[in-house]
């Protein structure tokens, strides 16, 4: 992560905006504490975590050190499946938002999705 992400992070958090920067930098942050405290608990070095998840130390130093965003679903699955454990998203809307808005079906007319709401 660039030095202009983390200020940017912070003046979007000090201003309350939820943009996919300030989302992107806050999710790397979590998810790289969450395996780094599950890696500790199990009393695992970085290398022997590289190992079971099949790569390199220097891509785990990469993934647990809270400043990367270029983690893949992919990695994040391996690391988790070599730490025995599961991985759940929770995507929620944010309170006081004017942006949070029902997911429509794309492709699907007005009347059509009418339609399909009055069928048992």
């Amino acid at each position: 992560m660039n030095r202009s992400d983390i200020d940017g992070y912070v003046s979007e958090r000090t201003q309350g905006r939820h943009t996919a920067r300030y989302l992107l930098v806050r999710l790397a942050g979590r998810m790289s504490a969450q395996l780094d405290a599950l890696r500790r608990d199990q009393k695992l070095s970085q290398q022997d975590l590289a190992d079971r998840a099949g790569t390199s130390k220097a891509h785990m130093n990469r993934l647990l050190s809270g400043d990367y965003t270029g983690m893949t679903t992919t990695s994040l699955c391996r690391v988790a499946a070599a730490l025995g454990c599961d991985v759940e998203v929770n995507i929620r809307p944010v309170p006081g938002t004017s942006r949070a808005r029902r997911a429509r079906p794309k492709g699907v007319s007005p009347a059509r999705r009418r339609q399909l709401a009055a069928s048992p």
